[in-house]
């Protein structure tokens, strides 16, 4: 709607404000992190990202694509993409990413210890609490993909 009254000139104070205060400032409760999110926006809604050679990342794997009226080269472009998304994207440095893996394993082993400190009636013995944990989160965790398959 926005881009069709202004066909001059893409309103990316509008969008921004659509996208950083209504859709996600809708749902994020702190002042800093709304604001956090509005200057991470002036990253991607910007005249500069319609510029050959625009990077959103000091990478430079992430990047605009040339515009096309196919759809092919988008889809092209995302499958070169790496499945997890590294912190710089966000402008983050890539420490954030060690701090994340790091309180995400201590949350796992943290509540592994409570499981087997509290017995639970599940084996008679720490080492075959924790055993039976263990056996009891890998059984949860699905088959591997058919990477062919979902290729596909």
């Amino acid at each position: 709607m926005f881009i069709n009254e202004y066909p001059a000139k893409i309103p990316f104070d509008a969008l921004k404000y659509l996208t950083g205060e209504c859709n996600y400032g809708g749902r994020v409760t702190d002042d800093k992190d709304r604001r956090l999110i509005l200057t991470i926006l002036d990253t991607y809604y910007c005249d500069e990202a319609f510029k050959e050679g625009y990077k959103y990342s000091p990478s430079g794997l992430f990047y605009p694509p040339a515009p096309s009226k196919s759809m092919q080269p988008y889809l092209d472009y995302v499958a070169t993409l790496p499945l997890i998304t590294k912190p710089e994207v966000f402008g983050f440095h890539e420490n954030a990413d060690i701090t994340k893996d790091l309180n995400n394993t201590n949350i796992l082993f943290n509540s592994v210890l409570n499981a087997a400190s509290s017995g639970g009636g599940i084996a008679s013995s720490q080492e075959e609490t924790v055993k039976k944990v263990c056996e009891f989160i890998l059984a949860d965790f699905p088959d591997n993909f058919n990477i062919e398959e979902a290729e596909k």
